[in-house]
This record gives C-alpha cells, sequence and structure tokens, in this order.
C-alpha cells in the first residue's frame, strides 16, 4: 500500500473513532475554561440577588386564611393596573408579551403568583411558583442571560435547610420552555453548619456570562473544622463552568456531571460528590407544576435534593 494511501486510510480511522467519544467539553469551552483560570480570583462574598419588589410583604394585601390561590385576585384590567397592584413584569416566556410576577409572603412561606396578558389585554392569573423557603424569605430579579432575542430567566434566592447553628441559601434559576417553568441552575450558595464541634462553611461564587456559549463560571470554598477529641482540619477549593445546552434547557449536562461523579474525591469528601448527585436529579426533574400551594407538596417535589 503507497504511503499517502495509508497516511489517508489512518486519518480517516482516527476522524472515525474521535467523533464516536462525543467529550462533554468541546474545544471551545475549553479554551474558555483555560483562558478564564488565569483571570478570576476568589471573592469572599457569593452574589446576593437584587429584590425586584419593593416590599417583602405588600401593604396592599392583607391575607387570612389558608387558600391563597383564592384570595388573590383573578386578573388586572391593564399593565397599569398590575404594576399599581405590586406586579412586575418582563419578558419571562416570549419576547412579544410581558408576563407578571406578583410576590406576596404569609406565614413561614413565600408564593409567587404569574399573571399573563390575554387577547383582551387583561392580566389573567395562570400559575404560582413556591420556593421551598423558610421566614417568609425570597429575593427574585430577571436574568438576561441568551440574548434579546431570547425570554429572561428567573432568578430567585431563598433559604434553604434551616435550624440552630445551620444556614444555607439558594439562588434558584427558572426559565420557561414547553409550556412550564423549568429549573435551569439550583445551587447552595452559602452553607454554615457550626455546632458540636464541627464548622463547616462552603460558599460559591459565580458569574453569568453571556455570548455564543452562554455559561456560569464558578468558584467554591469549602473548609471543615472538627474541635472534638479527634482534631479535623479539611479544606479546599476548586472552579466549575457551566455551559448552556439548549437540549438539555439547562445549564447542567449529563456527561460532564458523569465525568465529576465518576472521579474519587475521597473518602473525606463527599460534600463534593453529593453536590454533583444533586445536580444529576435537577436535570431530571419535571417542570414545575402550575400550582404548588401546599408546603407538603413543595418538600415532595425537592425530596431528593438535599445537600449534606
Amino acid at each position: 500500500m503507497p504511503l499517502l494511501s495509508a497516511i489517508v486510510l489512518l486519518f480517516a480511522l482516527f476522524s472515525a473513532s474521535a467523533q464516536e467519544w462525543s467529550p462533554a467539553h468541546s474545544e471551545d469551552q475549553l479554551n474558555v475554561i483555560n483562558i478564564g483560570l488565569n483571570k478570576w480570583k476568589q471573592d469572599e462574598k457569593y452574589p446576593i440577588v437584587k429584590d425586584i419588589f419593593e416590599k417583602a410583604d405588600n401593604p396592599r394585601w392583607r391575607l387570612g386564611g389558608v387558600d391563597l390561590w383564592e384570595q388573590v385576585p383573578d386578573s388586572f384590567k391593564d399593565e397599569k393596573e398590575a404594576r399599581k397592584m405590586g406586579c412586575r413584569l418582563d419578558y419571562l416566556k416570549s419576547i412579544k408579551e410581558k408576563t407578571g410576577l406578583l410576590k406576596l409572603s404569609y406565614g413561614q412561606g413565600v408564593w409567587i403568583f404569574v399573571y399573563d396578558r390575554d387577547t383582551t389585554g387583561k392580566y389573567i392569573k395562570t400559575a404560582v411558583i413556591t420556593p421551598p423557603t423558610w421566614y417568609s424569605y425570597a429575593s427574585l430579579a430577571f436574568v438576561d442571560v441568551r440574548g434579546p432575542e431570547k425570554p429572561k430567566f428567573i432568578l430567585i434566592e431563598h433559604e434553604g435547610g434551616t435550624g440552630t447553628g445551620y444556614n444555607e441559601k439558594i439562588h434558584w434559576l427558572l426559565g420557561w420552555h414547553d409550556g412550564a417553568f423549568h429549573t435551569v441552575f439550583r445551587e447552595t450558595v452559602f452553607m454554615l453548619n457550626d455546632q458540636l464541634g464541627e464548622e463547616t462553611c462552603y460558599r460559591m461564587n459565580y458569574k453569568m456570562i453571556k455570548g455564543k456559549a452562554p455559561r456560569i463560571e464558578t468558584q467554591c470554598n469549602y473548609d471543615q473544622v472538627w474541635a472534638t477529641a479527634s482534631p479535623y482540619d479539611f479544606h479546599s477549593k476548586w472552579r466549575d463552568w457551566y455551559f448552556w445546552n439548549e437540549k438539555n434547557f439547562s445549564f447542567y449536562d449529563s456527561k460532564a456531571l458523569n465525568e465529576n461523579m465518576d472521579r474519587s474525591w475521597g473518602g473525606d469528601f463527599k460534600f463534593r460528590l453529593n453536590l454533583e448527585t444533586n445536580r444529576a436529579k435537577i436535570l431530571n426533574l419535571p417542570p414545575l407544576p402550575q400550582k404548588m400551594l401546599d408546603g407538603s407538596d413543595s418538600e415532595n417535589y425537592w425530596k431528593d435534593i438535599v445537600i449534606q
């Protein structure tokens, strides 16, 4: 066989095998990561979500009883009235019509009612988003990640697990897709466990990057100290990149998650493995139901997503 033909055959075989194996990250993504490694220094604070509402408890609303859906108006006659009554509106489902959100606090929880414009110009109540939070706390922002030709995402900061000596903050990113809201990114950005001789602190800083390949870049710190009869001191820092996956409609990618879960983090660092496991479960969550008013409904929806 002539040398040139052999080279061509070898190249063809190599190309075929290369196409059969699809890496979790493309070359472009790897270039982004390598460049980013040299640019971003760890910040001691995680980003705080700006609350787009004036107040957590709108003084216009006086709620009583437990059937919040029935107490909140079914509609507003137009955008002006919706804004007057506390709604905030933006292009969340399409770039042609605005969607309104009305946040209300009651008891220990928060409910975010969704209003959509009908053909007459009215804003009709269509759904309610219920973050599994404590202390009536949830802060919100509208986030443009995919550019002006795509609807914005809803970013919610809320309390996670809580208790004596324990505190957790969660950032939850939602987007509208195929007739429902989907979780596209949900992370614990701060966790402190300070009790019984243990002090564990986890902190995630992140930034969202728009452009041809939208992505979220993160830096994480994990510190654990045991001041008991058997002292223990463990610290770790790492970085992650989450590239937008239109097919999944998510910043999580199953191949990348599987790569991370296959890595050996060691017996002392199950925490990071738990994070990756949570992300895989979040990727497989069904879309949000139209209504999740009862606390048990919310708990059941998120029951498998826990941080340890």
